[in-house]
């Protein structure tokens, strides 16, 4: 239920992004419609729904750096991906005032933390899931191939886990940095920061998709419309898993979903070249 507020909630912000661009109103649809969001936050349970709340509230906000900065702290307090617009807003006129603000915000989380339970957050589980945790990607099974042939696996800084996701993590940034050059508008950069972020994660979940379809309703953006459709399939070795404990991944899944979102990434991109402007 409280995830499923959540879901719903994200409708108020979208409608004033919508507005704030002069598009109607029934563009809504992409995500007050959409059953894969439904299913995995109403159905689910997935606090994602909280930071995709935050994040799109962040944006509707942007004209008053100091409240779209506090929205943006509840959104890293939740999930780490809306860190990626903190230098954006911090760029903007009284930025101090936005500085101030993020600080607050994402030092209550960590007093409430400490008062509940006694001592400072760990990132264990943070380490754990990004050196060792794997699921279908996109991208990273081919990044860590070809570092796999350049080291062993034996855990330390050459360990092709760890090479696969530095090189993840500067291919991510490399288009932020772009963008920050270009001051591209908050929302295409939100775009760019999931986006990215859902090609090269090691891990992608499918509930993870839900974090574009905001940005569907915003830009025409038909790879991840795709992708968000084919998300089911993701699911795919759930049974196996439930059953024998062992997550096999069919050789037909990643062509079946990877290359023709790749294919319709690309010809977005061209066809999009001239939008990315300031």
């Amino acid at each position: 239920l409280v995830y499923l507020l959540c879901d719903l909630a994200v409708c108020v912000p979208l409608w004033f992004l919508l507005r704030a661009r002069r598009a109607g109103p029934a563009a809504l649809v992409a995500w007050a419609w959409n059953p894969w969001v439904a299913l995995e936050f109403a159905g689910a349970g997935h606090f994602d729904a909280l930071g995709i709340l935050f994040l799109v509230a962040a944006l509707a906000l942007w004209a008053r750096p100091a409240v779209a900065a506090l929205a943006l702290a509840a959104g890293v307090a939740t999930k780490l991906l809306p860190l990626a617009l903190v230098p954006f807003l911090l760029r903007r006129a009284r930025a101090w005032r936005a500085a101030l603000a993020l600080g607050a915000g994402l030092a209550l989380p960590l007093v409430l933390f400490v008062l509940l339970a006694g001592e400072l957050p760990r990132p264990r589980g943070l380490s754990e899931y990004a050196f060792r945790w794997e699921s279908f990607s996109l991208a990273h099974r081919w990044i860590e191939g070809f570092w796999a042939h350049v080291s062993p696996y034996d855990e330390s800084w050459r360990d092709p886990r760890r090479l696969a996701r530095a090189t993840e993590l500067l291919a991510w940034l490399a288009p932020l940095g772009w963008a920050f050059r270009r001051r591209l508008e908050p929302a295409r950069v939100a775009l760019l920061a999931v986006g990215g972020f859902l090609v090269l994660t090691p891990t992608l979940h499918p509930w993870y998709l839900c974090w574009a379809v905001p940005f569907l309703a915003l830009f025409r953006a038909r790879a991840f419309e795709l992708l968000v459709a084919l998300a089911p399939l993701l699911y795919w070795p759930l049974a196996v898993w439930r059953a024998r404990g062992e997550w096999h991944e069919p050789l037909w899944l990643w062509p079946l979903v990877a290359l023709p979102f790749g294919a319709l990434l690309a010809l977005d991109l061209w066809r999009a070249r001239g939008a990315l402007r300031p």
